[in-house]
Parts: C-alpha cells; sequence; structure tokens
C-alpha cells in the first residue's frame, strides 16, 4: 500500500472542528428535549379514549416512521419553504424535522411504557385528587420511563448520530466542518478516522450515562 498518513494535516481544521463540535452538541441536546416532550405527549395520546385524536396522532407517527429521514430533511428546507414562501435556516431545518422525526419513534416507546403501567396506578392518581394530565406526570411518566429507558437511550444516540444529516443542507456541524475539510486536503481518510472517532466516543459516553440512570433508577425501585 502507497497510501502516506498524514493526521497533522488536521492541526490546520483543529479549532474549527471543536467549534462545530459544539454547535453538534448544542443541536443535538435541542433535538432530545422537544423529542422527550412532544414524544411522551404523543405517547400519551395514542392512550387515550378517543380514536379522533389516536388517528391524528398514528398518522403524524406512522408518516414519520415509515419515510426516510433524509426525504424528510430535505422536504421541510427545499419544499416547505417554496410552497409557503418563506425562508428557513439550514439549522432550524434540521432541528425541526429531527425533534419530529426523534418524537414519531418515541411516541410508540412511550406509549409501550406506559400501556406497561397497571391501570390502577391512574386510579389512584384520580383519587388522590390529581387530574389526568397531573397523573400522567407525577405518576404514570416517571414508571414508563423507567420501563422504556433502555430504548430510550437508544434513541437519543441515533438523534445524536443523525445530526451529521445537517451537513446536507449546509449546517457547518461535525460532519460539515469535516466535509470542508476533506474537499479543501483531499485528506480523506485521515479527516473521517477523526470524525469518526469523535461520534464513537460521545455515543459511548451516552450509552454509559444511560446505563448509569438505569442502575440507579433500578436501585431507587428496589429501595
Amino acid at each position: 500500500m502507497d497510501y502516506v498518513f498524514h493526521f497533522d494535516v488536521f492541526r490546520n481544521y483543529a479549532a474549527s472542528f471543536f467549534q462545530a463540535c459544539l454547535l453538534t452538541f448544542k443541536l443535538a441536546g435541542i433535538c432530545i428535549v422537544f423529542t422527550t416532550v412532544f414524544g411522551a405527549i404523543c405517547g400519551a395520546l395514542l392512550t387515550s379514549g378517543s380514536k379522533v385524536v389516536k388517528g391524528v396522532v398514528k398518522v403524524y407517527v406512522e408518516a414519520f416512521r415509515l419515510t426516510p429521514f433524509l426525504v424528510q430533511l430535505l422536504f421541510f428546507y427545499f419544499g416547505i419553504p417554496l410552497f409557503l414562501g418563506i425562508k428557513i435556516s439550514s439549522s432550524v431545518a434540521g432541528v425541526v424535522t429531527l425533534s419530529l422525526n426523534g418524537a414519531a419513534y418515541a411516541a410508540e416507546t412511550f406509549r409501550a411504557g406506559f400501556q406497561s403501567v397497571p391501570t390502577t396506578q391512574m386510579q389512584a392518581g384520580l383519587s388522590l385528587g390529581y387530574t389526568k394530565a397531573q397523573t400522567y406526570m407525577r405518576i404514570i411518566f416517571p414508571q414508563g420511563l423507567r420501563i422504556v429507558l433502555p430504548s430510550f437511550i437508544s434513541s437519543v444516540i441515533e438523534i445524536f448520530k443523525d445530526t451529521s444529516f445537517f451537513s446536507i443542507i449546509g449546517v457547518t456541524e461535525a460532519t460539515g466542518q469535516m466535509r470542508y475539510a476533506a474537499s479543501m486536503t483531499y485528506r480523506n481518510f485521515e479527516l473521517f478516522t477523526i470524525l469518526a472517532l469523535f461520534y464513537l466516543v460521545c455515543t459511548t459516553v451516552i450509552g454509559q450515562l444511560g446505563h448509569m440512570l438505569e442502575r440507579r433508577l433500578s436501585r431507587h425501585k428496589t429501595s
């Protein structure tokens, strides 16, 4: 093999890459918060007694689960602004699309968690004077989250990784910055190896933090 490795090329782009990494964390954090909140709401609505509400939420969930994320991203960035005659920044389009996509998957995850909580828990909350919404927030949601936490942590990792798609619509996050650096230096192997290590380290840390939280909640449940 005649290829000569030059990882030192990264030094010229290190500062801008670290800035791009911070943007990745910021975008992923916003998406994760929105996914958790909207996904939990949709998951609760999927367990409601109203067929109309369940039907509307189900259409949204299936629409995002059965179409490719990349197609959704291009649709929100190019299609919707053209249709509505408005401008949407690439970051906003990316966050909205990934958040809605993640919430669609999270909705089914939360639905399964909520339905696994005994119905007597809802009855107990109502008997204590809580409204149905308060019972969900104070009793059903904490128990359901504990049940689905492993699956939800996997979803969080997927959200973090999927921020890399934002580079396609011009967001200069970690992947976007490395794509730019590679186009300037033609050192694709070295730069994308560093990028892969960045995602590997970050997702490993997220996974370990999730396992720590899961163990802590398990100890709390048994104590």
